[in-house]
């Protein structure tokens, strides 16, 4: 049975859900997911105001964006071994 990983991408101002039309925060690193994708189940999501995803209505922290991160690990019912966060999101991550 493969073990979960739950990826969670940097603060990159070209995927500002007003800066683009793309809806994947991991579009360009691909070949990385799909690395991942042969051992682990992998799960990847945008994070609030990132490709599509409406801004918050208020000003976040981290400890907001870790929070949500927490909720939809719940929200999800998700098993997760591991979190693989890059640049923002690795203080997500570690947060």
């Amino acid at each position: 049975m493969k073990k979960t990983i739950l990826l969670i991408h940097g603060w990159n101002y070209r995927n500002y859900t007003s800066q683009t039309d793309e809806k994947d925060a991991w579009h360009n690193r691909m070949a990385l997911v799909k690395k991942l994708e042969e051992k682990y189940n992998v799960y990847r999501l945008n994070l609030p105001g990132f490709c599509g995803q409406e801004e918050p209505k208020n000003t976040w922290d981290l400890d907001d964006y870790a929070e949500f991160i927490r909720e939809y690990i719940e929200d999800n019912k998700l098993n997760v071994n591991y979190i693989l966060g890059y640049s923002f999101g690795g203080a997500v991550a570690i947060r």
